[in-house]
């Protein structure tokens, strides 16, 4: 009370030989600044104080780079006004602390002023190589104009003797600076985003230019202003696809390790871009040809890159996902439109990287390589295919539908008749291994009628004869004397591989018409040894008849179109209920003769029993029937 002023030194040295105040916790505050924290999210008080400290605010930085400490921009901001107005921090050491940064950043929210955060630091340091840049321009003006970004383009084309200093840093303030949807549409209306993609494939962009660049675009693509802006008026994804095409060349050399990082931005890039609704949609029907490029070139480094895979884990996951979003929105195109489809050879392609690349990991990796496989929907020339390869490919994918557990996509009707039908409530848990049927039988149709360039799947459009299967087999048969012959061999392993799905479902699914027309165009058929087993002889009017009862699967209708989501559904109202339990009858029929057959040839082949026929309730839903009339 005596001696205020000598009290009022005393404190202040005790506060000053205290201060917690941490410089790098200050910079990591500003370059990570949390924007949603708000002075009314909660009063301050002595017990938030001391429960809380001064760094009481975790924030998440980028993947893999862990946690930073960062101060509580409302609790340090009343910390600076209380030392400064009682004189206990003097102003030039209260900015070397980094605390006048964080105070500009803290109204950066209307105003932007990252730019003065970082040059209220440089500025206190005479020898720092871009003080006398920033000290002119601020001697010079009377104020800084931020309506765009100071200094951008006198630092990024530079031609001093520092250029590539005050480049990399103007880089770097640029990607701090930019959080919110007021700092994209700075960048846009600065032409900085155009400037910046121009830059990276021009020969004066170094590596660790071409990095904080991919990092601004990775930025850029999370809001929402420069993510469609890069989009439709930047050409993003030809950009990419011209950087992942030097990735393919560089693969074979000795940069490997360079450029597997930069490849993991610009994946992100694409995930975050396709993930988007409205831009998928706007890709899907104007530009979904620059994301099929893209995409290509993805499968490219897939199949190509071995050790890439090894160092970069998720690579193989990411890429499957990019090319099932891609078939997706093909799938959803109007079909004039330009879709993205894969040969035979790419799915095999895709099998064998996915194959190795799964060893001893999850199986869902194996899964997406079977959805990309089967989104691309049935290849027509898979009768060129070599046997091996194919047998190694189909043995994989029904491997890989069969793990893949999912809920049944058949039930039966509560009130009236028991027929069969698809729900479409269960349509969308259709299991991998229906799917695969669905994809494979549709292969086969196709191919046989396609096998002969005479025999091409649109004279069928009109085909009044066509009525059953046994007019099908017989229209097939005639044309195939003038044409190539299958291999028999195989005929007998696709066979084989569709009895072995068929089995693994329910007896009375949808796929039966089409998986038994595939049976009986593989084992029917002249150039099939089957034909001339003593089994099909001793049955061969009981076949014709049963294959009589059989309309022609869908497959072969003119507006039939693949789909992965679910089977095509036919109008079944032109057939009465006798015709088609007849023809389901007839199916499970054939399937039985068949079983028998394949039985005979392989000891190891487990064949249809007719107790499986009699558990399926054909005889049920035809009893019932007969009780109604």
């Amino acid at each position: 009370m005596i001696d205020t002023e000598a009290v009022q030194e005393v404190r202040k040295i005790k506060y000053r030989e205290n201060l917690p105040v941490d410089p790098k916790v200050c910079a990591s505050t500003v370059l990570h600044f949390p924007y949603d924290r708000t002075a009314s999210e909660e009063h301050l008080s002595l017990n938030k104080f001391q429960t809380d400290n001064l760094m009481d605010m975790i924030e998440p930085c980028s993947p893999g780079a862990g946690k930073k400490l960062l101060y509580d921009p409302v609790f340090i901001m009343h910390f600076s006004i209380h030392s400064l107005s009682a004189g206990y921090i003097e102003p030039v050491e209260f900015t070397g602390l980094g605390l006048l940064a964080v105070a500009f950043v803290r109204v950066s929210e209307e105003e932007r002023s990252l730019f003065a955060a970082e040059s209220s630091l440089i500025l206190l340091d005479t020898l720092h190589e871009h003080y006398s840049t920033l000290n002119k321009l601020l001697m010079d003006s009377s104020r800084v104009n931020m309506k765009q970004i100071p200094l951008f383009h006198d630092f990024f084309h530079s031609n001093a003797v520092n250029h590539r200093a005050q480049r990399l840093w103007i880089l770097r303030l640029s990607y701090a600076g930019l959080n919110l949807e007021d700092d994209a549409w700075l960048y846009i209306r600065s032409s900085m985003l155009e400037t910046l993609m121009s830059f990276y494939v021009s020969p004066l962009s170094d590596v660790e230019t071409k990095k904080i660049i991919l990092q601004i675009l990775k930025k850029s693509v999370q809001l929402h202003q420069t993510a469609h802006y890069l989009v439709e008026h930047c050409s993003l994804f030809p950009w990419l696809s011209s950087i992942l095409s030097t990735y393919s060349w560089v693969l074979h050399g000795n940069e490997k390790k360079c450029f597997s990082t930069e490849l993991a931005v610009v994946i992100e890039i694409v995930r975050v871009v396709i993930s988007s609704n409205d831009i998928a949609e706007w890709l899907q029907s104007r530009a979904l040809e620059q994301l099929m490029e893209l995409t290509s070139h993805l499968y490219k480094l897939l199949v190509g890159g071995k050790k890439l895979i090894n160092e970069y884990t998720a690579f193989v996951d990411q890429t499957l996902q990019i090319i099932i979003s891609t078939l997706k929105m093909s799938q959803s195109r109007q079909i004039d439109q330009p879709h993205f489809n894969l040969s035979h050879e790419v799915l095999f392609q895709i099998y064998l990287a996915v194959n190795e690349a799964t060893i001893g990991r999850s199986s869902e990796t194996a899964k997406c390589a079977l959805e990309a496989v089967l989104l691309s929907g049935p290849p027509v020339d898979i009768f060129c295919m070599n046997r091996e390869k194919l047998s190694s490919f189909l043995m994989w994918a029904t491997s890989t539908a069969l793990k893949s557990k999912s809920r049944k996509v058949f039930q039966w009707q509560e009130s009236g008749l028991h027929v069969p039908i698809v729900s479409r409530e269960a349509s969308h848990e259709e299991s991998f291994a229906s799917k695969l049927l669905r994809w494979l039988t549709a292969s086969i149709i196709h191919g046989k009628l396609s096998w002969n360039s005479n025999i091409p799947t649109a004279k069928f459009s009109d085909g009044s004869n066509l009525k059953n299967l046994q007019s099908l087999l017989e229209y097939v048969t005639k044309d195939n004397k003038e044409g190539n012959k299958c291999n028999s061999d195989l005929n007998e392993m696709l066979a084989a591989q569709v009895f072995h799905l068929q089995q693994s479902l329910d007896i009375n699914c949808s796929v039966l018409p089409s998986a038994v027309s595939a049976l009986c165009l593989l084992l029917l058929s002249d150039d099939s040894k089957f034909t001339g087993s003593d089994i099909v002889h001793d049955f061969r009017t009981s076949m014709v008849t049963l294959c009589s009862k059989i309309r022609c699967p869908p497959e072969l209708n003119p507006s039939w179109r693949w789909s992965f989501e679910q089977p095509w559904e036919e109008d079944s109202s032109q057939f009465t209920d006798l015709e088609r339990m007849d023809g389901v009858h007839a199916c499970q029929s054939l399937l039985l003769t068949i079983s028998n057959e394949l039985r005979s040839k392989s000891s190891d082949f487990q064949g249809l029993s007719l107790q499986d026929v009699d558990e399926s309730g054909v005889f049920e839903w035809e009893t019932n029937i007969l009780q109604t009339q």
